[in-house]
């Protein structure tokens, strides 16, 4: 049989010599880098609900693939008097580059926390929070 035929472990014959197919890929072991602050460079804020802003993170070798963001409501822990969250993310969500913020209005007053988990495209991570209280019952005003 002349020409090119298949064979198994990644190689082919071609007129009775051996070739093998390579393949070269390049292993992202770099970690992301991120902003000393968090992760978080600011918050808009109006009546119950907030756009925290999402930036300073960076993959120089396989670049940001998705922001994932949870946010839970929290309570003291009665045994330990710690903060700590309550059940479930009250809201989940996914952000695609090139955006960096999201939209969440408050239900309830009390303090929440935002947890962001950033992935490359190598699927690497790197998590990031910040705690925020919201009150809708006191007024605030500025001298």
């Amino acid at each position: 049989m002349t020409g090119r035929k298949r064979c198994r472990g990644g190689s082919y014959k071609e007129s009775s010599r051996e070739r093998s197919r390579i393949s070269y890929t390049r292993i992202d072991f770099e970690f992301l880098n991120f902003n000393v602050q968090t992760g978080f460079c600011g918050c808009h804020e109006q009546n119950a609900e907030i756009e925290p802003v999402l930036c300073g993170w960076s993959d120089d070798a396989s670049g940001i693939d998705r922001y994932h963001v949870e946010v839970y409501l929290m309570a003291v822990h009665g045994g330990t008097g710690n903060l700590e969250e309550i059940g479930a993310p009250v809201h989940t969500e996914n952000i695609r580059p090139p955006h960096n913020s999201f939209r969440y209005t408050c239900q309830i007053s009390g303090v929440y926390s935002i947890q962001l988990t950033v992935y490359d495209r190598a699927n690497n991570s790197a998590r990031a929070r910040q705690i925020f209280s919201y009150d809708a019952v006191s007024k605030m005003t500025s001298m």
